[in-house]
């Protein structure tokens, strides 16, 4: 109870802009080039399992498309299409997941 009303508190307290300034625009503006750089696994190449794992549920959520999600194999198939298309975008790689998962 005191977690959530700590949360609850700090959420009142630290302002949007702050919080808007950490848009996920971050993360789909990501090169591939470095998100190939950073070891899959680690804490930023969580982060960006973690963007793509969030587009395709999504999408799965819009479309009414039933696909188990599983958090590795689509880190991996980001992490690969990065690798062999290093000047596309973390937005490119996940729309080209979506477009995989649609065959």
């Amino acid at each position: 109870m005191r977690i959530a009303l700590a949360g609850l508190l700090l959420s009142l307290l630290c302002p949007m802009s702050a919080i808007a300034s950490h848009s996920t625009s971050y993360f789909s503006d990501s090169g591939c080039g470095e998100i190939v750089a950073v070891k899959m696994g680690s804490h930023a190449g969580n982060a960006y399992g973690s963007y793509a794992l969030g587009f395709i549920a999504g999408v799965n959520f819009k479309t009414d498309r039933t696909i188990s999600l599983d958090s590795e194999a689509i880190e991996s198939w980001v992490w690969n299409y990065c690798k062999e298309n290093p000047l596309n975008s973390l937005n490119d790689a996940v729309q080209a997941l979506d477009i995989e998962l649609d065959k």
